[in-house]
């Protein structure tokens, strides 16, 4: 029994081993497979095809509207922006592009735009343009209005500012924070629209082949992609285009002015195709999570709040400040006024002193008068006394012994006096 039981278990476990082994390899090859798809795919998206310079059509494949709808609805974080713009016009919207123009002869890009798109099936469609010519990513951060989210579209284009920045000498650290602001920005401004930066050809022809250049570009290229927003690289498939085509070359390519009408339609032939086929991440924009947007605004509530409370401390602040300052001015007032009524007081008693030292003085010198009155009177009082007293007559023979008395009275006058 032992042995028939223990062969049974060896045999089950050799019937799971098995099947385990083939669930993995059909994994695998489930997976190998979607793999070569998806690569497939994505060759395809940025392969070159032949330059037809009649660009109100980039291709001649046909879409059916339910069924890209349906992939989207299914995973909108790998699609399309024909698929997205589709799923616009399926929820009754009208589709609607922004591009931001940065180079000459992309006026008329819009026009044929539109007409491309309502060829496919987007009938009313819609393309704006906005001039950004000649700006860097600062210049624009700095100038940034409403222009570009008017008529609320749901598809922005614009362009990565590579060109511009490199020769305005903006670091790589500069030039990543400013789309990554300039980004936020948008975003804040019409969260329904999905943002794609775009790379195009240098209006330069000489930095075509300076390495520098190039460095810089694939820079602006990982920032975009580290920043986890939508690309396309219209430089890299344009000139992939241009080196394999006949009619358009790097040295017939430009003007004094720019590129030649036939490159400026390469290229735009080129940005067509990558609004059909190129692989974005929808799950923002129209209809979509909008996190992003949700973590940008807290984090401004935050800021705005943490700036109304540094106020608020601040102003407590200030108003104590103020306080104690008002509170010293008017002990200093205060200590001012009672120096103030100090000296007052002191000067009123200094003018009594002074009134009572002159009352003295006065006295004193009254009493003096008087004394010297007396004295006076005492001496006229003698005089008189004096002049008024008998004298009998006497003889010559006793003048002498008259002058002698009146001598010797005289004396004693004196001596009473003193």
């Amino acid at each position: 029994m032992d042995r028939k039981a223990n062969r049974k278990q060896m045999l089950l476990t050799i019937v799971f081993i098995v099947i385990s082994l083939v669930l993995v390899g059909g994994s695998y090859l489930v997976y190998r497979s979607r793999q070569q798809n998806m690569l497939a795919e994505q060759a395809s998206t940025f392969s070159s095809v032949s330059v037809n310079f009649d660009t109100s059509s980039s291709s001649t494949t046909d879409y059916d509207p339910e069924t890209l709808v349906a992939a989207f609805n299914e995973n909108r974080a790998e699609t399309t922006a024909l698929s997205y713009l589709f799923y616009v016009q399926n929820q009754e919207q009208t589709p609607t592009i922004t591009l931001a123009r940065n180079q000459a002869g992309q006026e008329a890009w819009t026009e044929t735009i539109a007409s491309r798109l309502k060829e496919v099936g987007l009938t009313e469609s819609t393309v704006n343009g906005v001039d950004w010519t000649g700006l860097t990513s600062a210049d624009m951060i700095a100038q940034y209005s409403g222009s570009l989210t008017e008529g609320d579209p749901q598809l922005i284009v614009i362009p990565s500012f590579v060109e511009e920045d490199f020769k305005a000498v903006i670091s790589a650290e500069d030039h990543k924070a400013n789309l990554e602001e300039l980004y936020n920005t948008i975003r804040l401004d019409l969260p329904s629209a999905l943002i794609v930066f775009a790379a195009y050809p240098p209006l330069d022809q000489a930095l075509e082949e300076n390495d520098d250049y190039a460095s810089y570009r694939q820079t602006s290229k990982d920032a975009i992609n580290d920043l986890g927003y939508n690309f396309f690289d219209i430089h890299t498939a344009y000139t992939s285009d241009r080196d394999k085509s006949e009619e358009v070359t790097l040295e017939n390519s430009y003007t004094e002015d720019g590129f030649t009408d036939e490159a400026n339609e390469l290229m735009l032939n080129v940005l067509t195709r990558h609004i059909e086929k190129a692989t974005i991440d929808a799950t923002n924009g129209y209809n979509g999570e909008n996190k992003d947007v949700q973590e940008l605004q807290a984090a401004i509530d935050a800021s705005s709040e943490s700036e109304s409370i540094a106020a608020e401390e601040q102003a407590s602040l200030d108003a104590e400040s103020e306080s104690i300052a008002a509170e010293e001015q008017a002990s200093l007032e205060a200590e001012a006024a009672a120096a103030s009524i100090a000296a007052e007081e002191q000067a009123s008693i200094d003018a009594e002193n002074a009134a009572i030292a002159e009352s003295e003085s006065i006295a004193a010198e009254e009493a003096a008068a008087a004394e010297a009155a007396a004295e006076a009177s005492y001496y006229e009082s003698s005089s008189i006394e004096n002049d008024t007293t008998y004298t009998p007559e006497v003889s010559s023979s006793s003048d002498n012994s008259a002058v002698d008395e009146e001598s010797s009275s005289l004396s004693s006058e004196e001596s009473v006096v003193e």
